[in-house]
């Protein structure tokens, strides 16, 4: 499958474009009507998978949600993952029930699923459970699992705590290790996973300190979500041995392309300066990770995390038919289609 191409941002081309929800397999050309058993068959010897694209809202950090969801569904993603904070005011824990139903409405309106809740719990994860912070940050994730459930949203991404010099320690792993833990067995109850980024300043910065964090928080509403530009600028191996390291653990990956650059970046980090880059044009080849991931018989979505901001529905459009030629180079045929 070959994502429509335009001459230019020119949106009318895709105002009937197709939800994007891909069916992974060994070898293209299954039936539309074959989708639900090859699914089912996530076992056998060629791995299979339905993949479900959606896009962050981050991307509209300076808009209304509601821009973020048209754009969405114009461009054909099958989701939205919400921001929490930075300004966006998508969705906040005080928000008033009624307009976190309004959003449910307005989402199942477009024919759109809820794919995340990105919050900004977690940031003091490093110092345990036992601070005011960290407990006040469970309360409030109890809040946010309310709110996932009125949405439909199974996934709540919460943080490792910081890791810096004073923070980069065992015992700051093993206090974070508790905290999320805990987040876990708070969000059990709802029948949602609190789920951490691989992110640079993090506890959880490598894909081996995520294997290394699942396992110490042992608990099945634990996941981790991979993203391969974070790993990118944490100077680590980014590709597929790290979906192969990390397995059935994730359960949401973030879709970003970043470059490093010689001039004053959009951050820094280690002394190197990085800039957000459309997907395909910077210094992260997603191929081998989706190739592992098709793989793993990954069925969870693939969120869209550009950061380039300045001009929102243009970066929506590319990074959807970026994916899309990504997609369809890992012997990806999209559901519906022969």
């Amino acid at each position: 499958m070959a994502a429509r191409k335009t001459s230019s941002f020119g949106l009318s081309g895709w105002s009937n474009f197709p939800r994007h929800e891909y069916r992974v397999n060994g070898s293209a050309g299954t039936r539309a009507q074959d989708v639900e058993p090859v699914i089912a068959r996530s076992h056998s010897k060629a791995r299979s998978m339905l993949v479900k694209t959606c896009l962050f809202s981050n991307i509209f950090a300076k808009q209304p949600l509601e821009e973020a969801m048209d754009a969405a569904s114009r461009f054909g993603y099958a989701g939205v993952e919400l921001l929490v904070g930075w300004g966006a005011n998508h969705l906040e824990p005080d928000m008033p029930a009624a307009r976190v139903k309004e959003i449910r409405r307005m989402a199942d309106d477009k024919g759109l699923s809820v794919a995340g809740i990105y919050t900004n719990l977690g940031g003091h994860a490093h110092l345990g459970v036992a601070g005011p912070e960290s407990r006040a940050e469970l309360d409030t994730l109890k809040v946010f699992c309310e709110q996932a459930n009125v949405l439909g949203c199974g996934v709540v991404k919460v943080g490792a705590g910081s890791r810096n010099e004073e923070h980069n320690t065992e015992t700051a792993f093993g206090h974070a290790g508790d905290w999320l833990r805990r987040a876990s067995e708070t969000v059990q109850p709802y029948n949602v996973r609190s789920a951490v980024e691989i992110h640079f300043r993090q506890q959880v910065e490598t894909a081996e300190q995520a294997l290394a964090m699942a396992t110490r928080v042992a608990h099945p509403n634990f996941g981790i979500i991979h993203d391969a530009g974070n790993l990118f600028i944490a100077g680590c191996d980014w590709g597929a041995s790290t979906v192969e390291l990390l397995g059935k653990h994730i359960v949401h990956v973030h879709i970003k392309d970043v470059k490093e650059s010689a001039a004053a970046g959009m951050f820094k980090y280690r002394d190197k300066q990085f800039q957000g880059a459309f997907l395909g044009e910077g210094d992260v080849d997603h191929g081998p990770v989706l190739g592992a991931l098709r793989r793993l018989g990954y069925q969870g979505f693939l969120s869209c995390e550009c950061m380039r901001k300045d001009k929102p529905w243009e970066t929506a459009e590319h990074e959807a038919m970026a994916l899309g030629r990504l997609l369809a180079d890992t012997r990806v045929v999209r559901a519906g289609e022969e």
